[in-house]
């Protein structure tokens, strides 16, 4: 019988020394892993309900594999001569959503990309930035799109655009997140209250 153990065990105290990707690596002798940290203010939820492949094109297909990222720019306000100027930031690392060596769309899925990853973090005065790469059998890119989605504090995004001759469709849901553990406590004696006799 074989018994699963810990390949790395490891702490690290972080304290953001201003804007940016910081990476911490953790190391062994059995491995080594590479975590990449972003500070963010006034940030939304953005889950990807779905990519889905509205048309396949007569150049680039779907059917096999197919590289989905994401990444986040955000924006800082400066004052310049008594006004308010926004800046743009550098974008942040890339987020991976589908690696390409998975099958992109299983059979049954309806031309859905079976995504691995669906939910990111994203500045509210800012902009993600949806990349689909598309992959022949062989491990080269074929073709790239990539589409720009402005956040919302609360509601749902669908946009369609392009990777070569395909027609793709993006659907998103955007959240507020929590800010505090207390208000999920609140929330919820609300809920069931509210039932309540």
């Amino acid at each position: 019988m074989s018994r699963d153990r810990p390949l790395i065990c490891a702490t690290h105290c972080h304290t953001p020394l201003g804007p940016g990707v910081h990476t911490t690596c953790f190391e062994n002798c059995f491995c080594k892993i590479e975590l990449c940290m972003e500070q963010l203010v006034e940030t939304v939820q953005a889950t990807v309900c779905s990519i889905r492949v509205v048309k396949q094109g007569t150049r680039c297909h779907f059917d096999l594999q197919c590289r989905v990222t994401c990444s986040t720019t955000s924006y800082s306000h400066k004052i310049i001569e008594n006004e308010v100027t926004y800046v743009a930031n550098a974008h942040s690392g890339e987020v991976v959503l589908l690696d390409p060596g998975k099958l992109a769309m299983p059979k049954g899925s309806f031309g859905y990309l079976d995504l691995l990853r669906r939910v990111v973090s994203v500045q509210l005065q800012g902009s993600m930035k949806v990349v689909v790469q598309a992959y022949s059998s062989s491990g080269f890119i074929t073709a790239q799109g990539h589409i720009s989605l402005t956040p919302k504090a609360y509601g749902f995004s669908q946009k369609k655009f392009n990777v070569d001759d395909a027609e793709l469709e993006i659907s998103v849901a955007w959240s507020t997140n929590v800010e505090d553990k207390g208000d999920i406590a609140r929330q919820g004696w609300l809920f069931e209250s509210s039932f309540l006799p």
